[in-house]
């Protein structure tokens, strides 16, 4: 599946939600390059509601259209992001994020969007549960294409 769609538990039933308008199952291109943005969050759970991005990492990669060669890493940005209550031992376990790390950090969500918005595709490792995150707080991504490298790419064949 090209777009994200999350099932969400409701009450009354399940609710659907699509992310993004639908595209096609390839991204063929005669375009001269092509911008891949690929992200990563670190969060302070799996709430995608309620949870907080602790970490954010970003490269934004020019492609020559043809051929998929590597142009450039044209932008890089990361940041720590102190969510206001305390990193979990279990979280910080996983992440090696400690609360002294993002104590006093926050992200620069202007820079986020400008590098976003250059973009022809975002791609995540489980592109669901970050972009669910990064929805919240970027007024580009809810318009982008995004990719899953988990369920976009056939590892086995």
């Amino acid at each position: 599946m090209t777009f994200i769609k999350s099932i969400q538990s409701n009450p009354k039933g399940v609710l659907l939600k699509e992310y993004g308008p639908p595209v096609p199952e390839l991204l063929i291109t005669n375009l001269d390059t092509v911008n891949v943005v690929f992200l990563d969050t670190e969060t302070t759970g799996v709430d995608r509601e309620n949870d907080k991005i602790i970490e954010i990492a970003i490269k934004l990669v020019k492609f020559e259209g043809q051929t998929g060669k590597i142009i450039a890493i044209d932008k890089a940005f990361e940041s720590f992001n102190d969510p206001d209550e305390n990193i979990a031992t279990e979280i910080t376990q996983l992440t090696g994020i400690t609360n002294e790390m993002v104590a006093n950090h926050q992200i620069a969500w202007d820079i986020v969007d400008a590098i976003l918005k250059n973009s022809d595709l975002i791609v995540a490792h489980n592109a669901g549960f970050d972009r669910a995150f990064i929805d919240r707080y970027s007024t580009v991504s809810p318009n982008k294409m995004w990719g899953c490298s988990i369920n976009d790419i056939d590892w086995l064949g």
